[in-house]
């Protein structure tokens, strides 16, 4: 799951940079936004891939992690010189 999220992460990336890059008349013609005669960048097609791109990344990253449990507590009897009251 981990090496998945990241490569559809990375891969998003990548698509958002295309779209930043390249106007939308050269756009591959499979990508959403395609338009032939235009001339400009499709800026909210990249944004959106952009921070689904880091999102998925970020997901990919933190699956990986590891959670180290807290350390269980052992109940040590307290020295005599610090008990209250009779020794026994």
């Amino acid at each position: 799951m981990k090496l998945i999220l990241t490569l559809l992460g990375v891969v998003l990336l990548v698509v958002a940079a295309v779209y930043f890059l390249v106007p939308a008349d050269q756009l591959p013609s499979f990508f959403p936004g395609h338009e032939t005669g235009l001339a400009r960048i499709r800026s909210k097609h990249g944004i959106a891939s952009g921070v689904a791109g880091v999102v998925l990344l970020a997901a990919g990253i933190l699956d990986g992690a590891e959670v180290t449990p807290a350390e269980p507590r052992v109940h040590r009897p307290l020295p005599n010189f610090i008990r209250l009251g009779r020794e026994v």
